[in-house]
């Protein structure tokens, strides 16, 4: 409902903004952009058919998504093996939650969904297994995909910019080339500049 409220307020002011209030209120027409595409892609179908934006995240863009990531996993999943049956399930994984054994925090529980719950998550989903795919296929620029997670999802941070860093140590350490190693370090220091620059120019 916040997303698709969001939306609702992208298309009918113009304006991209988080804090929505400020803008149907307040009158503000300072943009702080939030989720990107989660957001844009709704409200490209509410002017293409004049629905409703709820109806537009859960029913269409929800479905895109979907589609987009049970194709990855398939073609992931070919890389592996051509048996058809798990191929299949590969598809059924994104319905799948984990199992909650033993709960830390209170909040533990929330985070146990599957993949297929969340536009948020299906995004993330979507460039996780992009990079699989890429590494699988020993692509030299397997890493992009990761990096460009950050920008759908700057919680996502973190853990992109670290795992990037350690699997290019890896690749680096088994081919000694200057090329393999200079080309992600400029790749993840340009992303994160732009991150900064991004946030700061808001």
């Amino acid at each position: 409902a916040f997303y698709s409220t969001i939306s609702s307020v992208l298309n009918d002011f113009g304006v991209e903004a988080s804090d929505w209030q400020s803008v149907v209120i307040g009158g503000s027409t300072a943009p702080s952009p939030y989720h990107y595409f989660d957001i844009w892609l709704p409200v490209i179908f509410i002017n293409i058919l004049h629905g409703d934006t709820y109806e537009a995240f859960v029913v269409v863009t929800q479905s895109i998504y979907m589609v987009i990531l049970a194709m990855g996993m398939i073609a992931v999943t070919r890389k592996v093996t051509e048996n058809k049956l798990v191929q299949v399930l590969s598809v059924f994984s994104i319905f799948f939650a984990g199992l909650l054994f033993v709960k830390i925090l209170p909040q533990s529980s929330d985070f146990i969904f599957s993949n297929s719950c969340s536009l948020k998550y299906l995004s993330v989903s979507m460039f996780v297994v992009w990079t699989v795919l890429a590494m699988l296929e020993k692509k030299g620029g397997w890493y992009l995909p990761m990096l460009c997670l950050p920008v759908v999802n700057i919680i996502t941070a973190p853990v992109s910019f670290t795992t990037a860093v350690l699997l290019w140590g890896m690749s680096a350490l088994r081919r000694k080339s200057l090329k393999h190693i200079v080309l992600p370090v400029v790749s993840v220091f340009a992303v994160a500049v732009f991150i900064v620059l991004f946030d700061f120019l808001q």
